[in-house]
């Protein structure tokens, strides 16, 4: 129950934090997806290196 209880808290924070500041959320969603580019990269280095 607590879980399902802040679990909504935190959905519910961050759609009130998208809709008061749009431009802020879009540049961290961009900086998240760079980061998961770049652990992407780092994995498929290290499999590579592995293969090798």
């Amino acid at each position: 129950m607590v879980v399902k209880v802040a679990g909504g808290l935190i959905v519910a924070f961050v759609l009130f934090y998208v809709v008061v500041s749009p431009d802020h959320s879009a540049h961290m969603a961009e900086g998240a997806w760079h980061l998961v580019q770049h652990v992407a990269k780092s994995i498929r280095k290290v499999v590579d290196d592995l293969a090798s």
